[in-house]
């Protein structure tokens, strides 16, 4: 690759690396309000000691779909997305 390619082609290639390409990573946001008010509620009510919460989101996301997804909410549509594997050898 010559100079001048690499000059204009700067910033329209994305490489991000990922444990197993995103593909195997389940993610499940959550609002931050409904955990702020899950958080209010478990402190006033007189029940709650001993209890468990979990504050997980109503859809499952793999990751690799939640990165394509930002990228193209964030208007960053570079040529090429190219998500990669990244997997340790000391893992």
């Amino acid at each position: 690759m010559c100079l001048l390619e690499r000059r204009t082609s700067y910033g329209t290639k994305l490489r991000i690396c990922l444990w197993q390409r995103g593909q195997k990573t389940i993610k499940q946001p959550v609002y931050v309000g409904d955990v702020a008010r899950g958080i209010v509620n478990s402190l006033t009510a007189a029940d709650s000691p001993g209890k468990l919460y979990e504050a997980v989101g109503p859809h499952r996301y793999r990751l690799d779909d939640l990165v394509r997804w930002i990228l193209f909410n964030c208007r960053y549509l570079p040529r090429e997305v190219t998500i990669g594997r990244m997997d340790p050898w000391f893992l």
